[in-house]
């Protein structure tokens, strides 16, 4: 049977669009992140668009402008706010361990190994201080991996804020690019954006929002309970809360033990622990549901399983990417349903 000349175009489009995702994988992760910040930027740049109607790539240039100012600011401002209650917090371990402190603090705890039959200085020596020297070595890895890394940072910063630019000027074009390969009707094309656009938000909006939140909450705990540099403290456990299963728990836990062992009152000691559970821990449960729920009926319980899959697949880089497919995947099963004529996924579904 004779293989029509349409057949091998398609076939080699396929093999050239693989052979090129291949090499500009590196290149993915931040043409992604442009792209859902020229998503989340859209509201604005279309009031942009409207103030300088015949100037496109000035508009795009505004708004582009704008993101950069918006991350890089509160990220400048924020890291020396770290730095500064980090530079705090590693004087007072100084002056604590000086004044014997640690000691005098830590007697109730090597009291409670002894009473159980545990050898305090062979425990200190077995346990603990290697345990500290397997922390400074952790940290050190990634303080000198940061740094080697920051020429690639600061390149993957340009080329998103450079995709995003092409994606604010041109996003009508790459989108007409798109469709002329994907054939489809006029109105799957408006169903197909309007859904990815609500799905990708909801989504991210959903995580970021929750982050912020519990990083807040958390960093006002650590202040209410004076236990000192909440900024610091809220800020580990905004990024820890994008991890599930881990979460800000991996902060305010051992902090609760650490306020046990050092002598504070047991009702302030529970009082922590409540706030943190229910209050920090808790506040995902009204957030997320509000944001991913207005735009997607679909079961919370998939969008976890995505991040979880997509950090086992992606590293770090799935919490982008996990979401992301997600989205995809939910975008062209609605699209099925809606052929089948079934009930959509989404709450309104295209006619």
């Amino acid at each position: 049977m004779a293989v029509s000349s349409r057949t091998i175009i398609s076939a080699l489009f396929l093999l050239i669009s693989l052979v090129a995702l291949v090499s500009f994988r590196n290149l993915i992760t931040p043409l992604v992140l442009g792209l859902i910040l020229a998503l989340i930027m859209d509201p604005f740049h279309q009031v942009i668009k409207k103030i300088f109607k015949k100037h496109e790539g000035l508009g795009a240039l505004i708004t582009t402008v704008s993101i950069f100012l918006l991350l890089i600011g509160p990220a400048v401002l924020l890291f020396f706010l770290v730095m500064n209650e980090l530079t705090v917090i590693l004087s007072r371990f100084l002056i604590y361990i000086d004044q014997t402190g640690l000691r005098a603090n830590s007697l109730f705890f090597l009291n409670l190994l002894q009473q159980i039959g545990i050898d305090t200085e062979t425990f200190l020596i077995s346990h603990v201080l290697p345990f500290l020297n397997d922390v400074g070595g952790i940290a050190s890895k990634l303080l000198v991996s940061f740094f080697a890394n920051l020429p690639k940072i600061f390149f993957d910063f340009f080329l998103m804020l450079f995709s995003v630019f092409f994606f604010l000027k041109d996003g009508k074009k790459i989108r007409e690019f798109f469709f002329g390969i994907v054939s489809v009707s006029e109105n799957d094309k408006k169903h197909l954006i309007e859904t990815f656009q609500g799905v990708v938000l909801g989504i991210f909006w959903g995580q970021f929002l929750t982050a912020l939140a519990q990083g807040f909450l958390g960093g006002l705990g650590f202040y209410l309970f004076d236990l000192g540099t909440p900024v610091f403290f809220g800020v580990l456990m905004l990024f820890f809360s994008l991890i599930p299963f881990i979460g800000p728990m991996i902060i305010y836990l051992p902090t609760t033990a650490y306020l046990f062992i050092s002598g504070a009152s047991l009702p302030t000691v529970l009082l922590f622990l409540v706030y943190n559970l229910f209050v920090v821990s808790s506040v995902d449960n009204i957030i997320k549901p509000l944001v991913i729920g207005s735009r997607i009926k679909i079961h919370p319980a998939l969008i976890f399983f995505g991040l979880i899959g997509g950090l086992r697949f992606f590293g770090a880089l799935g919490l982008i990417y996990g979401p992301l497919i997600i989205a995809l995947f939910l975008l062209f099963a609605d699209l099925y349903l809606e052929k089948t004529k079934q009930e959509s996924l989404f709450h309104n579904g295209h006619k």
